[in-house]
């Protein structure tokens, strides 16, 4: 199991590769408080 911090996976998202992170990971478990903080991020 992998816990990955908000900052990870904004840095990822940063740069264009969060496809590496599910290469590495395959499939995740979020909660939606998190998914929504990452989407503000992108915004």
């Amino acid at each position: 199991m992998f816990v990955i911090d908000n900052t990870v996976v904004s840095n990822f998202a940063k740069v264009g590769k969060l496809e590496l992170l599910k290469d590495v990971l395959g499939d995740s478990i979020i909660t939606k408080e998190v998914l929504e903080e990452f989407n503000l991020d992108l915004q």
